[in-house]
């Protein structure tokens, strides 16, 4: 039951952040001036909200409906075309969400509420595609550890940043000025913007390794220490060269900006995990965040049933009590 729970708040979200970014777009963006591209955002917003709407009643009045192959098809027919839509949104060159400032070579915000809340409806949508999945039982992300769930997470940041740099080294690493002349290269903004281009690179790479050696089920602390340090030590390098105020090309609040601190703050997370395991092997991160106690322990909670030799008598063990049961011939004695 909380698994429709959950995904019922992720279709509610979707409509509300959907109808945020529907709103500010017709608002911004004049019926006249309107082309392919951003036709298909007012399509994009318009459909989520009406599939949407269509799984919410099936949670109200037709209940049968909740997590049929119905509600997972829709599920992922939104989730396709909010991500076609997050390009689209993010891309600087549409100027939409983010418009790029040749004067100062940099991409900045153009329309907050396009670029948080066109974020916040791709993420809502993958919630939902995730918790379908979880009850058709093609993931389960409940089983999947937390350490493992952050390396993911690098490595989708990773990509992020090197797919941001990309975009915007062709501003950063150019010489034209806005006047037209060819004498506004900086050497400095154009070596950072590669730098994020090769950080991103490096750290997808380092990301691989982790995530493939913990589902062969051969990842051990030596390995992933040294993995961990190394991807700390080059975003932590990364995160002050890319968002220096002087000329850092992630200086303004923008994808570039968030993915090197979000990924400055996974590689803490994942190499302070990784110390305290190898030093606290008991103590490893469970699926749920809970400690994994190695057997032979009392469970809170839980029974054992411990047959005895013979038919001399059974131990019952349950909650760390042991109740002894006298076999019957005992008694009658």
């Amino acid at each position: 039951m909380m698994a429709k729970l959950n995904r019922f708040n992720g279709w509610v979200a979707v409509i509300a952040f959907s109808c945020v970014v529907l709103g500010s777009f017709i608002e911004d963006v004049p019926n006249s001036f309107r082309n392919q591209k951003e036709n298909y955002v007012i399509a994009c917003c318009s459909i989520a909200i009406a599939l949407s709407a269509v799984v919410l009643s099936g949670y109200f009045f037709f209940e049968k409906m909740v997590g049929t192959l119905f509600e997972a098809a829709i599920g992922t027919v939104v989730f396709a075309l909010w991500a076609a839509a997050i390009a689209v949104l993010q891309n600087p060159d549409n100027q939409l969400a983010l418009t790029a400032f040749p004067a100062i070579k940099s991409v900045v915000i153009r329309n907050a509420n396009l670029y948080f809340f066109s974020w916040a409806s791709f993420v809502s949508t993958a919630y939902v595609i995730a918790s379908l999945g979880q009850e058709h039982e093609v993931v389960n992300i409940q089983a999947v550890p937390m350490k493992l769930m952050r390396w993911y997470l690098l490595l989708i940041t990773s990509i992020v940043l090197l797919g941001v740099s990309s975009k915007v080294r062709d501003l950063t690493c150019s010489s034209i000025c806005p006047d037209g002349t060819n004498a506004c290269f900086d050497s400095e903004l154009c070596r950072r913007t590669n730098y994020g281009v090769s950080l991103g690179v490096i750290s997808a790479a380092l990301s691989i390794i982790p995530i493939t050696l913990a589902h062969l089920g051969s990842l051990k602390s030596i390995i992933e220490i040294p993995v961990a340090f190394v991807a700390l030590v080059f975003y932590c390098v990364g995160a002050a060269a890319i968002t220096d105020n002087a000329s850092g090309p992630g200086n303004t609040i923008g994808n570039l900006y968030f993915a090197s601190w979000i990924g400055f703050g996974l590689t803490v997370l994942l190499f302070c995990t990784s110390i305290k395991e190898m030093v606290s092997p008991d103590q490893a991160e469970s699926p749920e965040g809970e400690n994994v106690e190695s057997e032979g322990k009392d469970v809170k909670g839980g029974g054992e049933v411990k047959p005895g030799k013979g038919n001399n008598r059974n131990v019952v063990q349950n909650v760390g009590e042991h109740v002894e049961e006298t076999p019957a011939e005992e008694e009658e004695a």
